[in-house]
């Protein structure tokens, strides 16, 4: 086995571990979602899993136990934090945001977040987990009748650019509404951005995996680094407004 791929694939576990811990940090700090896109989670959670089953379909398990493992750590992590804002959305919904500054900038533009937010979960949660069941059920069909295995796994990796491109769109719109980050991690998505690039050097570039294994990935640091900019270019500019007013 490479070492150097042995070690990335290590750093990209730790990683992937460490990059998501900020954000699980903050929503358990905070106990309010607001500034975190549902639809972004959603989705990414979706991708995740396409990701993950699509590249354990095709290979051998012994032989490519790493890169699925290192698949697995994205998928878990974004699982968490998902169940975290299940939870607070739901706390949200039925007792209130407990900063009263956020619920007071909520209130002032009539965005009635919490009912919006309590609606998705009763819809999109449960989508999550039936497409989750679905797409094992599928696999362990396709298995035993003797099905085409890597037409599925390129199937799934497929679906799971498409979900891993387009997450991200709902969140700029969230940002930029907005106009900051609020409770989402810039340093969980920074850390995420430079892990993306790596996952496709060791996967694609060390492990020969397919480009499509790839490719959420060189989607995911672009926009997640467009993400971060617009963030800190509004931080920047309530920085500037408010030394304006000092003087």
């Amino acid at each position: 086995m490479n070492p150097w791929a042995v070690t990335i694939g290590i750093v990209l576990i730790v990683g992937t571990i460490g990059s998501y811990i900020p954000q699980m940090v903050i929503l358990y700090k905070k106990k309010s979602v607001i500034g975190i896109s549902h639809e972004m989670l959603f989705m990414g959670c979706l991708s995740s899993m396409f990701n993950l089953i699509g590249l354990m379909i095709d290979n051998n398990f012994t032989k490519y136990l790493m890169p699925i493992t290192q698949m697995f750590m994205p998928w878990i992590c974004i699982t968490i934090v998902y169940t975290q804002y299940i939870h607070y959305s739901i706390v949200n919904r039925f007792e209130g945001c407990k900063d009263n500054t956020e619920r007071f900038l909520v209130d002032k533009e009539n965005i009635t977040w919490q009912e919006e937010d309590y609606n998705k979960t009763k819809k999109l949660y449960p989508i999550y987990i039936t497409t989750t069941l679905a797409t094992i059920i599928v696999w362990i069909m396709t298995y035993t009748l003797g099905g085409n295995l890597t037409l599925l796994s390129n199937f799934l990796n497929i679906i799971a650019t498409i979900a891993g491109i387009v997450m991200w769109f709902p969140q700029i719109i969230k940002s930029i509404k907005l106009k900051g980050s609020r409770n989402l991690s810039l340093l969980t998505l920074t850390i995420h951005a430079a892990g993306c690039v790596l996952t496709v050097i060791y996967q694609v570039g060390l492990e020969n995996q397919s480009i499509l294994v790839g490719l959420p990935f060189v989607a995911g640091a672009i926009l997640e680094t467009s993400i971060v900019c617009i963030c800190l270019h509004y931080k920047r500019k309530c920085v500037g407004f408010q030394n304006a007013m000092l003087r």
